[in-house]
């Protein structure tokens, strides 16, 4: 039987999130109900899940009275009372969403005055709200086509006005989406290293007409510096997100955070020495809650965290953020999200004989676990391969095989970047350090480590 809706959905939200849930289906169903008690059941049986995998599983355990199929009805009925329960929960995080709703039921039982206070009061706070989000021209176009096309008298008195601010806002809430799509595909091309010809020329036309507006204007320029190498136009785009200009705990926020701080790095793998600016964007990251999704950090995230800040941070400091925010990871396997961070930890602080006890993890299901893992084996075997060259020999012969059984997981570029230090790390036993140049291999995986060892090892 196929793993039910509700059950992915209890096992992915924290004890708050289920004690709210919990409420909620309260007001639905009494709690001595047969709903309730099995929504209980799946709630204190969240870590057997492997064992009450399904509905037969869980039914034959605890309900043998119920018939499977009333069984199965009442998971359906509850999942759809949890689907009401998110749809209020998103509500109270995006505030508009609700006051377009009460706007739309205000004008539907023809309580038009209270409608107009709405749209006032709306306009107003957006008006007066601090820094740029794509969402406020398709806040105020939603709300002048729900207050423009019905019987409201007021539209007669300011149709006009209204109408082209409607048309205004339109305008440049689509061609800010355009602007948004338009990077990503961008970013799509490069990753992928495909040009995507047909989306390109349907989107590209459109975009001589984007309209003079601060929102449209900044995303223009975003697009210009994010696909360029020019790193002081770069450095003016983080400074303008670094200067609260775009306004924290938005979409849109997250959305142009994480193409910059992305973007920082690259810079850094093509040898420009932006350590400072990354770790920055980092903490900033961090303190705005840019890498937070509901609470939780990817463990992509959170291994890419652990990157960046080693670079200004002590090895105690980067295992005190682990241990502190390990919780916060999306994963069950925390004991393996560990001891991946602390491999980490010790290889961005030059603690390379100490490495292998972290990295070297019997069960690891996240493939980017895996990939760090087969790297910094690699990187011990490296440091060790004077007192015992065949393990070198065969962690190498593994990690070339490793990224040949999943090169079509890689991104193309990321690929590259690994083929380079491979290359570099044998061309080391063949030519000997003293002939190696390392711009010849860039874009290269673990710039700093490939510099550290043409430093020390040339210095031998």
């Amino acid at each position: 039987m196929a793993h039910p809706k509700l059950f992915t959905l209890v096992d992915a939200i924290d004890l708050k999130q289920v004690n709210t849930l919990r409420k909620y289906i309260l007001s639905k169903v009494s709690e001595q109900s047969e709903a309730y008690q099995i929504l209980e059941t799946i709630i204190k049986t969240k870590d057997k899940r492997e064992k009450y995998h399904d509905a037969e599983s869980m039914q034959l355990a605890f309900y043998p009275k119920i018939k499977i199929k009333t069984f199965i009805n009442y998971l359906s009925l509850l999942y759809s009372y949890a689907e009401d329960w998110i749809a209020l929960a998103q509500m109270e995080i995006d505030e508009h969403s609700k006051d377009l709703l009460v706007q739309k039921w205000l004008n539907s039982n023809a309580l038009y005055s209270l409608s107009d206070q709405l749209v006032k009061k709306v306009l107003k706070k957006i008006e007066t709200s601090e820094g740029l989000d794509i969402n406020d021209a398709k806040v105020k176009a939603e709300l002048f086509y729900e207050h423009l096309f019905n019987n409201n008298p007021i539209k007669l008195e300011f149709y006009d006005i209204e109408y082209l601010e409607m048309l205004n806002a339109f305008d440049e809430f689509i061609c800010s989406y355009l602007l948004i799509f338009n990077i990503e595909l961008k970013n799509i091309c490069l990753k992928n290293k495909k040009t995507y010809d047909n989306e390109t020329r349907n989107i590209t036309p459109k975009l001589n007409y984007i309209p003079d507006a601060p929102i449209t204007n900044f995303l223009k320029l975003n697009l210009d510096v994010l696909f360029d190498d020019n790193f002081e136009n770069f450095s003016m785009l983080k400074d303008y997100l670094l200067e609260h200009k775009i306004r924290k705990g938005t979409k849109f926020h997250s959305i142009i955070a994480n193409y910059i701080i992305k973007k920082s790095t690259l810079f850094r793998s093509k040898g420009i020495d932006n350590t400072k600016m990354i770790f920055e964007l980092t903490k900033y990251g961090l303190d705005t809650g840019t890498f937070i999704s509901n609470g939780k950090l990817s463990i992509t995230t959170f291994h890419n965290l652990v990157v960046r800040l080693s670079i200004h941070s002590s090895y105690e400091e980067i295992e005190k953020f682990i241990l502190d925010w390990l919780p916060k990871v999306n994963t069950i396997n925390k004991d393996t999200t560990f001891s991946i961070a602390m491999a980490q930890n010790c290889f961005y602080h030059q603690k390379f004989n100490d490495i292998f006890q972290y990295a070297w993890v019997s069960e690891i299901e996240d493939f980017n676990q895996k990939l760090i893992s087969q790297d910094l084996l690699l990187v011990h075997a490296f440091m060790n391969r004077n007192t015992d060259m065949n393990k070198y020999k065969s962690t190498f012969k593994a990690t070339v095989g490793f990224l040949e059984r999943n090169k079509l997981k890689l991104p193309i570029e990321q690929k590259k970047r690994y083929d380079n230090l491979l290359s570099f790390l044998k061309d080391i036993e063949q030519q000997g350090i003293q002939n190696i140049n390392l711009v010849h291999y860039r874009p290269i995986h673990y710039t700093a480590w490939c510099e550290y060892l043409i430093k020390n090892l040339a210095d031998k």
